[in-house]
């Protein structure tokens, strides 16, 4: 079904779906912490994220969300599982450009977790000391989960298209065996009604053969008694 959509009626699909997604998408997941990363221990926002994703699926949504924002340059270290941005332009959080550093953990209790830490450049962003600059970042990361969701949807619309180009294709050859036993079946039809006339004709056939055995009995019987008759008299000539 998905193949007869236009892009813009799937993209017009993806946004209501994320619209009925946003209002409780944001109720619990995001968090206020202070956490350790390799540079030290310092205030943080953590946020869940949506259940199904990987860390590697994750990663790359933010490697391209933050590529949005012109940082310097991204670094990924493997390692410790950093995400290093550099100088992002983040002009709702910060005057000055934002290093952003994000960790993604696993939660064997729950989805996966991410943890992203915004240098100011003299401190780290805080509820505290920055609640402004802080509602800005929850709304940045707010609308990086939506990306995020927006690419699972995708994914799965993908995943549904192409079981869809299967089943119709299972459709098309399933239909095309149909037509080839209609045809089989008609062929034979066909067949059993030209056998049926031969029967009927051979049957009319049998019926004149027999009714011209009939008289043949009667000719040779009739021949016989005239034999009979001829052997009768040639035998009462021979004894005078």
């Amino acid at each position: 079904m998905y193949q007869h959509l236009s892009q813009t009626a799937i993209s017009v699909c993806i946004v209501l779906w994320l619209l009925h997604l946003a209002p409780r998408a944001f109720g619990q997941q995001l968090k206020a912490q202070v956490a350790m990363m390799n540079r030290g221990t310092y205030p943080c926002i953590q946020m869940d994220l949506p259940k199904g994703t990987t860390e590697r699926q994750t990663r790359q949504v933010w490697i391209n969300f933050l590529k949005a924002y012109k940082p310097q340059k991204i670094k990924t270290d493997k390692k410790p599982g950093e995400v290093f941005a550099d100088d992002v332009y983040l002009p709702k959080v910060s005057e000055n450009t934002v290093d952003v550093y994000t960790h993604f953990l696993p939660n064997t209790q729950g989805p996966l977790t991410t943890t992203v830490w915004f240098n100011l450049g003299g401190a780290y962003l805080s509820p505290e000391q920055y609640p402004q600059s802080w509602s800005s970042a929850e709304q940045f990361m707010q609308y990086y989960y939506l990306m995020l969701q927006r690419t699972l949807i995708e994914q799965a619309l993908k995943k549904q298209q192409k079981e869809s180009k299967t089943i119709i294709r299972t459709i098309e050859r399933l239909t095309k065996k149909q037509r080839k036993l209609e045809k089989a079946i008609q062929k034979a039809q066909k067949a059993i009604e030209a056998a049926q006339h031969q029967i009927k004709a051979n049957r009319q056939e049998q019926q004149a053969f027999l009714a011209q055995k009939a008289a043949m009995e009667k000719r040779i019987t009739y021949t016989r008694s005239q034999l009979k008759l001829i052997e009768s008299q040639l035998k009462n000539r021979s004894k005078k």
